[in-house]
């Protein structure tokens, strides 16, 4: 549970950084565009104000859990955001999956619900499962009020309050960083490309074979530590750079782009400065190699 926890918690911390760049570039950008375009400069300065706001409501709902779990499950329980929420509750933090039908598995035969009844024992009392929904309310409700604020110019909950719902980017957009922060985003659907689809299906079938788990307990959330560090490290530059690039040129980022190529660079700059310390640390010379 605590590394469950401190797995989410860079990641949450990271997004939050790559939010800050996302407004900073985007006050930038607006200021060139006051003498150029002063009504497009509006809309840019107030999707920068948009980031900067969150990281406020970001505060609230973490100084305020229950509150924020509590909003997260209602939305969830409405009838037109089922699909969403057996997207969330098909796995917990780790990728682990728990789903019968997934594996082929009777979930109404006895054995399964004797099985299942231990293994919710054991989540309950470990902590994981609460410790699971927690950590996807704290996400979901904050990425999905980003969105909503970007793309709409209103705050989740003024939305809520004038009866108006949420659109599919920004639940798809929300569901997108939760599954992502909590390494269990399923890499094998048919919206990746085909070579990542492939391999990622490979990882979990080996993982899922009996036997063979004991090697690679864990196959999705081993794809998702591989998309982490590629998504967050210098790596994903050149495919970043070509694609927000080409999106300049067609029009405006959307929200998932900007968030993708700000992501990039913060990983980038903390691989940077984290070589750049190991550099003036103390460390012993063994041959050639360091350690620190």
């Amino acid at each position: 549970t605590a590394v469950n926890v401190f797995g989410f918690g860079q990641f949450y911390i990271g997004q939050t950084m790559a939010d800050i760049l996302n407004s900073g570039l985007l006050g930038a950008k607006g200021l060139g565009q006051m003498y150029t375009n002063p009504k497009e400069a509006t809309r840019t300065f107030q999707q920068m104000r948009a980031y900067t706001a969150i990281q406020g409501q970001k505060m609230r709902n973490l100084l305020d859990p229950y509150t924020t779990h509590d909003a997260y499950m209602r939305f969830l329980k409405e009838a037109n955001n089922e699909s969403t929420r057996k997207k969330l509750f098909e796995t917990m933090s780790g990728g682990v999956e728990v789903q019968a039908d997934r594996f082929g598995m009777d979930p109404n035969s006895k054995l399964f619900r004797n099985i299942e009844a231990g293994s919710n024992a054991a989540s309950n009392i470990s902590g994981v499962r609460i410790q699971d929904s927690f950590t996807k309310s704290q996400m979901f409700m904050t990425e999905m009020d980003k969105y909503m604020r970007i793309n709409k110019g209103i705050s989740f909950r003024d939305a809520m309050a004038n009866g108006e719902e949420p659109d599919l980017d920004a639940i798809q957009g929300a569901l997108d960083a939760t599954l992502k922060s909590v390494f269990s985003k399923d890499y094998t659907t048919t919206e990746q490309p085909e070579l990542l689809r492939t391999a990622a299906k490979m990882a979990e079938t080996f993982s899922n074979t009996p036997g063979f788990g004991t090697l690679l307990p864990f196959g999705r959330f081993f794809n998702n530590v591989l998309a982490t560090a590629y998504q967050w490290s210098p790596l994903a530059a050149p495919q970043q750079f070509a694609k927000f690039t080409k999106t300049l040129v067609k029009g405006e980022p959307d929200v998932t782009d900007r968030d993708a190529f700000a992501r990039m660079l913060v990983g980038s700059t903390c691989l940077l400065y984290t070589s750049d310390a190991a550099d003036d640390t103390p460390c012993v010379d063994l041959g050639g190699r360091r350690i620190i």
